[in-house]
């Protein structure tokens, strides 16, 4: 195939930064927006350091009994420990993947029309994915965790 013969993908970046890591939902609520308003497009990836993403877990499972749910409206065994994979809401979904060269709490947003989920082969995905909801200011999200 001749290098011209190449179909040019949609890919677009943005970089972000937590700035309360306790806020971390309606951060990456409020950047996904940003990112929309800016590329016309919502992102499907979230690109971050492990630690970043490890404190979201913890975030999120340390106050699991007032904002997670499982899709039958039951919150989780008290001592299920859920690890999230992505952040979802009506209009879009972000798979989370990590990347050591990021510093924490910095993150990238990224639409990648290529981009098909994550599998086992790389480090977008746990190995035993949960649906998890989130409810957030009154507003509902979707958690795959």
């Amino acid at each position: 195939m001749k290098s011209n013969d190449h179909q040019k993908l949609n890919f677009y970046r943005k970089f972000y930064q937590f700035q309360i890591m306790q806020s971390w939902n309606d951060e990456l609520y409020q950047a996904a927006q940003n990112f929309y308003e800016r590329f016309l497009i919502y992102p499907n990836v979230l690109l971050s350091n492990p630690f970043t993403q490890s404190q979201i877990d913890r975030i999120a499972n340390s106050e699991k009994e007032n904002h997670l749910f499982d899709s039958a409206g039951e919150a989780p065994d008290d001592d299920s420990e859920v690890r999230f994979s992505s952040f979802c809401r009506e209009s879009f979904e972000i798979d989370f993947c990590y990347d050591t060269s990021i510093d924490h709490p910095e993150f990238y947003l990224i639409f990648g029309e290529e981009y098909d989920g994550g599998d086992e082969d790389n480090d977008c995905a746990p190995e035993d994915p949960v649906n998890i909801q989130a409810a957030f200011d009154s507003e509902t999200a979707w958690i795959k965790g």
